[in-house]
Formats: structure tokens, sequence, C-alpha cells
């Protein structure tokens, strides 16, 4: 009899233990739901901010504005401030549109004086790709994919993190410059087409735009409108090849997005 009753007491035991396991299992596989669904939804929320607030599809306009203070008056001031305007002075307008978060196209104008013999209209074309911007899009593109191998690694916080857009970023681009030089004494026109690269970063605080950027020369083709001289062309990395072989403009841009 004792025997007998040793035996079911051992049977219940066995028998709680397997229900508390079957329960634990059932447990465990609903709270990795519940995980899995706010890792999912945090992705899409995320996903549909970037789409919301960073810079996809817009307008922006800004300004080189150091460029008013570029004027040649043969001093070192003036030499110094061409190379921290990118040769640009005067007015100077900078109409730009963000095609996606990471490709924008631009078009740059500036007109102004140097001293009272010359004046000088730019006209600034290319495009910008940023880099940071194109790494996150390709994250999000790839989220089902990222999302299995962080689940388990990661916490949502963390992921929150990986997937939070971003709204400035490093870039770079290539730009074909136009200027048309024209001295007012000699009525003679000088024009230069001068393909350049850029590099630079970007910051965006709310609708405003702060753009430090550098730009490096690759060529020049020049020509006049003076009888009896033709064009010429060659590879420069300097708007000053015979004073610098290698040497980068820059520029300090200040805009607002529209």
């Amino acid at each position: 009899m004792l025997f007998i009753t040793s035996g079911f007491i051992k049977n219940k035991q066995i028998i709680f233990s397997i229900m508390l396991i079957v329960f634990s299992l059932k447990l465990y596989g609903i709270e990795n739901d519940v995980t899995s669904d706010k890792l999912s939804n945090t992705i899409n929320t995320h996903v549909s901010k970037w789409n919301q607030n960073s810079n996809t599809k817009g307008m922006f306009i800004s300004n080189n504005i150091l460029a008013p203070l570029n004027f040649y008056q043969e001093s070192l001031f003036s030499f110094t401030m061409a190379f921290l305007t990118n040769m640009e002075n005067g007015v100077s307008i900078n109409l730009g549109y963000f095609f996606t978060p990471y490709i924008s196209l631009e078009n740059r104008v500036s007109i102004g004086t140097l001293s009272d013999i010359f004046f000088v209209f730019q006209y600034h074309c290319g495009g910008n790709l940023f880099f940071i911007n194109l790494i996150t899009q390709n994250n999000y593109l790839k989220n089902k994919i990222v999302y299995k191998r962080m689940k388990e690694k990661q916490s949502i916080q963390n992921i929150y993190n990986y997937f939070d857009p971003l709204d400035y970023g490093l870039y770079s681009g290539t730009f074909l410059k136009y200027i048309n030089l024209y001295n007012y004494k000699t009525e003679i026109h000088f024009f230069h087409i001068v393909p350049y690269v850029t590099f630079g970063y970007l910051f965006k605080i709310g609708h405003i735009l702060i753009d430090l950027r550098m730009n490096m020369t690759i060529a020049s083709c020049s020509w006049s409108s003076l009888e009896h001289t033709s064009p010429g062309a060659g590879l420069y990395m300097s708007p000053y090849p015979e004073l610098f072989i290698i040497i980068p403009t820059l520029n300090f841009d200040i805009g607002w997005k529209l």
C-alpha cells in the first residue's frame, strides 16, 4: 500500500513538472510574440518617421555668406577670402532640391565686381551624394533582414537608435562652373568652364541648413571675346596653378529648407 501511494505521488510530481514546462513554453512564446510585435512596430514607426521628417524631396535656398567680402584689392585679406568663398563674390544665391534623402541637385549663381575693372558672373550646376543617409536608407530597405539578425541580440532601444533617421551628413559631389569675367575698360569678356568635385558636411537644425564644403578643381577650359585668339584647356587642381599646384577652395553656406 505504501509502495502504491509513493508511486502515485511521484507520478503527480512528474505530471506537475510536465505541465509547468508546457506552461513556461507557452508563456515564453507569448512574450516572444509581444517582443516581436514591439520590434516590428518600432521599425515601421521609424521608417514612417524617415519618410516624413528627413530630407526626402524638398527645395532649399542658401547663401555663401562670405562672398560679399571677396573683392580684389591686391591684399593678403582679399587673396585669402578668394579661397574661403570658392572664388565667388558679391551676391551669391544657391537654389537646390533634394530628390531623395541622399541625392541633391544645386544651381548656384554669384554676381559681383573685382575692383573697378572687372565684373564677374558665375553659374554652378551639379549634385551631391550623402553617404550617411544612403547607408541609412539602404538599412531601411533591408529592415526585414536586419530585424531577424538583431531581434535576439539587441534591445528595442538599440534598434530605435539604429533606425533613427539622420537629417545631416557627409557628402561628395561633382559640379560644372561657368565664369564670365568682363573688363569694363577694354570691353573684353574672358570665359571659363571649370569642372570640380565637392566634399562637405551638411548640418540640419529644423529648417536651417549649415553647409561646410571643400571644392577641388579638376580642369579648366578658357577663351575670350578678343579676336584672333584660340581657346585653351588643361588639367588643373588649383585656381592659381602658377602659385599652387594643388590647393582646394572652401565655402560656408547658410540656408533654409522650404
